[in-house]
This record gives structure tokens, C-alpha cells and sequence, in this order.
């Protein structure tokens, strides 16, 4: 696997990359832009650094590579890292469905409208997509 980053950069770009959306869209709504002008402005960044991060590394190519184009050892590392991704995504779903379920009881907000789900659609969107290729880049040691 070609290697053009260091572990120390490849950290900070996974988690700049997974951070970047949602501060830059509560900034920009902040600021009073509109939602869906907000979501693209906060996407922007999050492309950039996934440019940066799996450009010429081969991370994104390995995390999502059919078996016949890896070695033994890199399905092992792969099928370990889409292990933890399925094991965080599904417990974000589950305490999501909690909250849900409690939050008709105890009046807490719930998200309606497309105003509101649509930042939420993309964050979910972000996560799924990128996890197991940013757990292999957190990971995978230098060589």
C-alpha cells in the first residue's frame, strides 16, 4: 500500500474530515444562512479533506476493494475495520431509536420538516460512507 501521509497526518485529516461538516453547518446556520446552503458549504471542506486524506494513498481503494484484489492480510485488516464501523453505526442507530422512543414522553425535541432532517440525512450520509476507510486510516500502521 502506498503510503504519502505519516499515521500523525493521516489522524489529524480523518478526524478534521469527520468533524468539518457538522461544525461548519452549525456555523453557518448560526450565522443565519439558509439549510441547504449550509449543507453545502459544510460538505465542501469534508470533500477537500477526503481528497487529501485517500488521494494517492490507496486507503479508500483498500477499504473498499473486492477480496480478489487484496491479500489475506488485508481483508483481515478490512474486514476488522468494516467490523467496527457496522458496531458504531449501529449503536448510533440504536440510541437514536431511544431518544425517539423517550422523546414523546419527556417532550424532548424531535427533528420534522426538511429544514431540519436534511443536515441530518447528510451527517448520517458522511459517517456511513467514509468510516471503515477512515478507521483503516487511523489505524493501519506505517510500514
Amino acid at each position: 500500500m502506498t503510503r504519502t501521509l505519516s499515521l500523525s497526518q493521516r489522524r489529524l485529516a480523518t478526524v478534521l474530515q469527520m468533524v468539518s461538516y457538522p461544525i461548519l453547518f452549525f456555523t453557518m446556520r448560526w450565522m443565519g444562512l439558509a439549510s441547504s446552503l449550509a449543507t453545502i458549504v459544510g460538505l465542501l471542506p469534508f470533500v477537500g479533506l477526503s481528497v487529501y486524506l485517500y488521494r494517492g494513498t490507496q486507503l479508500w481503494q483498500f477499504g473498499n476493494a473486492p477480496d480478489e484484489q487484496l491479500d489475506e492480510r488485508q481483508v483481515l485488516v478490512r474486514n476488522r475495520a468494516y467490523q467496527l464501523a457496522y458496531a458504531i453505526v449501529s449503536a448510533v442507530i440504536v440510541s437514536l431509536l431511544v431518544y425517539l422512543m423517550l422523546a414523546a414522553d419527556f417532550h424532548w425535541p424531535v427533528l420534522s420538516g426538511y429544514d431540519q432532517l436534511n443536515p441530518f440525512f447528510w451527517g448520517v450520509w458522511i459517517v456511513v460512507l467514509v468510516l471503515p476507510s477512515a478507521i483503516l486510516a487511523w489505524t493501519e500502521s506505517e510500514i
